[in-house]
């Protein structure tokens, strides 16, 4: 099990037709409580999908119930009638689970400009099938939001009492800033918004922003974390900036995605504060490298190293295509 692994928690994956494949291609994450707790973390690129634009309401508004996702489609720029296909989407699980559309999250993952009447009309319309499908010892949905992956990605982390579980897609086109992926992260912990907050951003700075193989940044990027509250245990503390943490958030490295794309990595000495990372460029183009740490004074050195206007010298990753 993963999502479904902390108490308070059913999920479902279903093939609706949005792949070619046959596959599962639509997939639902929901929040039993007692406690409904939720934070997100959504892709920097400036133009967005249009469930990042819905979902990024929703998480304004106040704690999501559940959340949707699909693949084979990423309902990116298709207009007005793409943002409608998600609103609607959001008020069919809101019907069925006995909720409001404003609790619903939505994400879409797949071939951009995918969004026509057939795609709305085989995820709208299997909804109802959907719900009916959920369990608390479900597996299938991981299996449902993957598009170009080899495997599904998933984790279970036990802390002291309390649980947490997560899967994700992540494939191709990765750079910082959320490394084009759709993450679902489910713990029974007793958290507020504001601790799963700050641990949701420290962990995804120090990992999902961190990934890039070819520069470019996703449309459709979301990591959410859930919080049910159903083990009525509070952690200690939440913090991804020690050896062992004791908070469940820490399992987030575990299941965060491998780039699959042809790059070498090397580790190096620099110095400098975690920031967005600078293309550094050498004499030879072939040799391009991308640097985590952002100065303008960065320059190419030998063995591939960097180097930055700071006191304090730190591992930086230097990748070379």
């Amino acid at each position: 099990m993963t999502v479904t692994t902390p108490k308070g928690f059913r999920s479902a994956g279903i093939a609706v037709g949005l792949k070619s494949t046959g596959k599962p291609d639509l997939a639902l994450v929901i929040n039993d409580g007692p406690q409904r707790a939720s934070a997100a973390v959504f892709t920097s690129n400036r133009a967005q999908a249009n469930p990042i634009l819905w979902s990024r309401k929703v998480a304004h508004e106040g704690p999501a119930r559940a959340i949707i996702l699909n693949s084979g489609g990423a309902n990116c720029f298709t207009g007005d009638f793409g943002y409608e296909t998600t609103r609607l989407t959001a008020e069919a699980v809101a019907a069925e689970i006995g909720a409001d559309s404003e609790e619903i999250l939505v994400c879409s993952t797949g071939l951009i400009g995918t969004g026509d009447q057939v795609f709305r009309d085989k995820i709208v319309g299997n909804v109802p099938a959907l719900v009916a499908a959920l369990s608390d010892a479900d597996t299938t949905a991981p299996a449902a939001i993957l598009t170009t992956d080899s495997v599904e990605k998933t984790a279970v982390h036990s802390g002291n009492g309390w649980t947490i579980g997560a899967m994700a897609k992540g494939a191709g086109m990765l750079a910082p800033g959320l490394a084009t992926m759709l993450v679902v992260i489910t713990t029974d912990a007793l958290l507020g918004y504001e601790a799963l907050d700050r641990a949701l951003r420290g962990a995804t700075a120090t990992s999902f922003d961190r990934l890039d193989s070819d520069g470019c940044m996703s449309t459709n990027d979301q990591v959410t974390l859930l919080a049910s509250g159903a083990s009525g245990v509070t952690p200690m503390r939440l913090s991804l900036r020690q050896r062992s943490p004791p908070s469940a958030i820490a399992s987030l490295h575990s299941c965060r995605p491998t780039p699959r794309a042809p790059i070498t990595t090397s580790t190096s000495r620099c110095s400098g504060l975690p920031a967005r990372p600078t293309r550094l460029r050498s004499a030879d183009p072939s040799r391009e490298t991308t640097c985590s740490r952002r100065r303008s004074s960065a320059t190419i050195q030998t063995g591939g190293a960097c180097s930055r206007r700071s006191a304090r010298p730190r591992l930086c990753l230097i990748r070379t295509r």
